[in-house]
């Protein structure tokens, strides 16, 4: 157990990152974006009939856990241990695909997900995942594999503590934890090399995610579960990539049969209206509002409508569907974060 004396420093490096942080935009954004890509490749992963509930989504979510884990490592000034979690990010990111290598997910993950199998080795993984055509094809025009196995070999050092300069003693420049700009710094560049690695096999996996898809222009606020990526998503992956890999994945998307006829479905379906939108909006608003309160819709629809890059005009409409929503929350008692029964009961 810690001490309040132990407490009161990790508060302190806690505050002392954020600080760093706000002076560093760029090492924020790119943790931002990393963050982000995850959530974009959840949404990715199809979840079809024969899939749902079967636990296939396991990995990937489990990997978006331990990145998020990680991070708060990194921000306490637990460096060592926030590296060494990548290797797990690393590995139930590629299992992700790995165990949907034949589509059949859903059967072959039965025995592991429910503990009665070993994890596969990192080199039963990385042949499993050379029995995907579009990976396979890929590892052929570039690095991959090479890069797979640095980093991973490079993340086992901290795990394992190879000696002096993969310890927490180095990391922290002492015996006491402190923070470290460097191995702030050379966290973010891991998990930048974990989480792209870890796209790479999921787009080449699902090419359709570098296909244009308009989503929320065909559905609206009711999009297909998993599958398929609004244009907006799929740029959030790109930016993880230079010229030279992005054109070589753009290439295989495109060329890949299955990825365009599953955009062209979508292509050909006709857009949501706008009445059927502003009805899907305003259900989904007073859900919120009943189960969380005004305050916390309020706050997801601002991200939201940052995250997609919401015109003027659409502001314009936002502020009026809150004031709305903000009459009509008061008069049930829902103004507040986890006031969730009317006035008077």
């Amino acid at each position: 157990m810690l001490a309040k004396a132990d407490l009161d420093r990790l508060a302190r490096l806690h505050k002392e990152t954020g600080e760093y942080l706000d002076r560093h935009d760029a090492v924020r954004q790119l943790l931002d974006n990393l963050s982000w890509a995850f959530r974009t490749l959840c949404d990715l992963v199809p979840q079809t009939r024969e899939k749902l509930f079967s636990g296939h989504f396991f990995p990937i979510t489990q990997a978006e856990d331990e990145l998020q884990n990680c991070g708060a490592l990194a921000h306490i000034g637990f460096y060592q241990h926030a590296i060494a979690g990548l290797r797990w990010v690393l590995e139930l990111g590629m299992l992700s695909v790995y165990w949907d290598r034949a589509d059949d997910a859903e059967q072959i993950i039965q025995e592991w997900l429910r503990s009665k199998s070993k994890t596969p080795f990192q080199q039963q993984i990385r042949n499993g995942l050379q029995e995907i055509p579009n990976i396979a094809l890929y590892c052929e025009q570039s690095g991959f594999l090479q890069d797979f196995e640095e980093t991973y070999l490079e993340l086992s050092k901290y795990q394992h503590t190879r000696g002096v300069r993969y310890s927490s003693r180095h990391l922290s420049g002492g015996s006491v934890i402190r923070f470290n700009e460097v191995a702030l710094v050379l966290w973010a560049v891991l998990a930048f090399k974990v989480v792209r690695l870890v796209t790479v096999v999921h787009l080449l996996k699902y090419p359709v995610g570098l296909q244009e898809t308009l989503i929320d222009q065909k559905f609206g606020l009711n999009p297909p579960m998993g599958g398929f990526l609004n244009p907006w998503q799929a740029d959030r992956l790109r930016s993880l990539f230079g010229s030279d890999d992005l054109a070589t994945l753009q290439a295989i998307s495109d060329a890949d049969p299955e990825g365009r006829k599953l955009a062209e479905q979508i292509a050909s379906m006709p857009d949501i209206t706008t009445e059927q939108r502003e009805q899907q909006e305003l259900r989904w608003a007073q859900d919120v509002i009943e189960n969380q309160g005004f305050e916390s819709w309020f706050e997801l629809a601002q991200k939201f409508n940052e995250l997609t890059g919401a015109d003027r005009e659409a502001h314009q409409g936002f502020r009026e569907v809150t004031e709305e929503l903000r009459v009509w929350a008061t008069k049930r008692g829902l103004l507040e974060r986890g006031r969730h029964w009317p006035v008077g009961e």
